[in-house]
């Protein structure tokens, strides 16, 4: 199934969930070790749907400058590898119990 993270933007100096970047993982265990794939990254919102993170530029057009769909792809960046992070974080405290 398709999981979601939640991408925000500052105005103001109020924080809005501008986006959702929705996306698919596996994660196989087998035999005390385990592997995770991240893929599938697409773009979301109310102003229209960005596509696939890994185009160049959005496919929505105009529905967000060149500059905010490079932060919508850095900070998706930044939320999968806190994920990745916490994903191996408990996969150690199960391993080692």
């Amino acid at each position: 199934g398709k999981n979601e993270l939640r991408i925000s933007r500052v105005s103001f100096g109020i924080d809005n969930e501008d986006a959702f970047i929705y996306y698919n993982v596996i994660i196989s265990c087998s035999d005390n070790q385990y592997q995770y794939k991240f893929y599938n990254f697409t773009h979301e919102s109310w102003k229209g749907k960005g596509g696939a993170l890994e185009n160049q530029t959005p496919a929505c057009g105009n529905c967000m400058s060149q500059a905010a769909w490079e932060r919508t792809k850095y900070q998706s960046d930044l939320n999968v590898k806190i994920l990745i992070s916490v994903l191996e974080s408990s996969m150690e405290v199960k391993a080692k119990k």
